[in-house]
């Protein structure tokens, strides 16, 4: 009677080792759980696995609670029985046992209780705010009993979040015929679907009538469903999906003296840059929301990039349609209060400049929204300034010591990184030192620097002879390419000279 819907295993021996807090240990002196005694625990498992169709490595309710389908005496009662030296080991039983099950060649027959998903009728679909739809999800029986759609007992469809309330229906039950007497009725607040009709045999297909409504705090939501049997738990591998979209009541329009058409859009979300990197292509995602009441048709919606107002975009790239974009949305309808998503390319000019352009949005070649935004073609090239000793003041004739280190932060690398000075007028500095390698070029490294990586310029300057304010001009070369400084072409520092 104390195994009753279940199979119980005895291990002769004592093996607790009484460090578990337990009062009961009887062990003077525990038995080792050997490698061959769990060897013969593990193929013992997996043979009565194969008879009674259980799964090793799974769970089942037994006893009012949730629990592995290879448990220890302790786990249902109070003992310390079978002893830590073989719970401990439990885990890595179940693995062995389940290995010798494959090794078996399986179950012998069919799961009494299982089933497969077959076909859904739709995935997607639009409901109008006041209204239902309907959606049929088939389901193949795979296992021995017969489904029943009249009885008290019955199969249905609910939302997959039912799955944290009740059992799982798999292998895992040892005394299948005793399914009511420890039945989990899976009581829930939750919409559930009945099967449609009848019996449903084994290999047949069973049908199920989902009555849905559309979202009321969002557009769009997605559903996700399961099979369930009510006093049995949830089936696995039954899970499926369905995206309900909300649309205006046609009909309540129409009853609503007619109200005018309205055309209205809002920006939802864009990603265009700033600033672009001379000749990258970059891809680009805006998001504008049908705010009007007038459904938007996919081919009827473009959205148009224009170059001072009138002109074809020197950022035109092949993902185009045509010189002046005509974008079309990714959504093939656009309902009131939902997204139209449009995603194209920009290819930046070599050109360093600012460029304005006008996005439009245009419905029936009707421009519903307009946005007006300058891109900047920035170069490559480009470095940060790290560290900057340039003296504010030096005395005449003097020599100080200068550090600039400079920081790789555009995308190119930098062959022989060269540091030049000039005077505003790009004549010689008036602090050009001797130790110089030309009139101009203050420092030259003979190595590569990748982004991301920094060179030190370490030089002399020769201060001026005569007392007077004097600006330094410092620009950075990577060969014949010029590298921007934050953003500008040139470092400009004043330096007075006196004594």
């Amino acid at each position: 009677m104390n195994n009753q819907n279940s199979i119980g295993i005895a291990i002769l021996g004592c093996y607790d080792t009484g460090n578990n807090g337990q009062k009961n240990s009887t062990c003077n002196t525990p038995t080792q759980l050997t490698e061959e005694t769990k060897t013969a625990l593990a193929k013992l498992i997996a043979k009565k696995s194969q008879e009674f169709n259980i799964d090793p490595l799974g769970t089942s309710e037994f006893k009012g609670k949730m629990l592995p389908n290879i448990i220890g005496h302790k786990d249902v009662g109070n003992t310390t029985c079978p002893g830590n030296l073989i719970y401990d080991a439990l885990p890595k039983i179940r693995e062995l046992a389940a290995a010798d099950l494959l090794d078996l060649g399986g179950f012998k027959k069919p799961l009494p209780t299982s089933a497969e998903f077959v076909s859904l009728s739709n995935k997607e679909i639009n409901i109008e705010e006041t209204k239902t739809a309907e959606v049929f999800a088939e389901f193949k029986n795979t296992g021995q009993e017969t489904w029943r759609g009249y009885e008290d007992n019955y199969l249905y469809v609910s939302d997959s979040n039912l799955k944290n309330k009740i059992a799982r229906i798999d292998s895992v039950k040892i005394a299948l015929e005793s399914d009511k007497d420890q039945a989990n009725t899976g009581e829930t607040n939750q919409s559930i679907y009945k099967l449609i009709a009848g019996n449903v045999y084994t290999g047949e297909i069973g049908r199920f009538k989902l009555v849905l409504t559309p979202p009321t705090d969002k557009v769009t939501l997605t559903e996700n469903y399961t099979l369930a049997w009510l006093n049995k738990g949830f089936f696995p591998n039954t899970d499926f999906s369905i995206a309900v979209t909300k649309i205006p009541c046609q009909s309540c329009l129409s009853q609503n003296n007619n109200p005018a058409p309205i055309y209205q859009v809002a920006l939802a979300s864009f990603d265009l840059p700033d600033q672009i990197i001379a000749e990258n292509i970059i891809p680009v995602k805006i998001v504008l929301t049908n705010t009007g009441n007038q459904i938007w048709d996919k081919d009827k919606l473009k959205l148009k990039i224009v170059y001072e107002q009138t002109n074809i975009s020197p950022f035109k790239n092949n993902s185009w349609y045509d010189e002046y974009a005509s974008i079309l949305p990714n959504e093939k309808t656009i309902y009131p209060q939902a997204n139209a998503t449009f995603e194209f390319k920009l290819k930046a000019p070599a050109l360093l400049t600012t460029f304005p352009h006008t996005l439009t949005l245009n419905y029936d070649d009707k421009q519903l929204w307009q946005l007006d935004k300058t891109l900047e073609v920035i170069s490559p090239y480009a470095a940060q300034i790290t560290k900057n000793t340039l003296p504010q003041s030096a005395k005449p004739n003097s020599r100080p010591k200068v550090t600039l280190t400079f920081k790789n932060t555009g995308t190119k690398d930098w062959t022989l990184p060269a540091l030049k000075s000039y005077d505003l007028d790009n004549t010689n500095s008036w602090f050009k030192d001797w130790s110089w390698l030309d009139s101009k070029t203050v420092k030259k490294a003979q190595k590569t620097i990748k982004p991301g990586e920094e060179i030190e310029f370490n030089f002399r300057l020769l201060a001026y002879w005569k007392q007077n304010t004097y600006p330094q001009v410092f620009r950075l070369y990577s060969g014949k390419n010029q590298i921007y400084l934050a953003g500008q072409k040139e470092l400009i520092m004043k330096t007075k000279v006196a004594k």
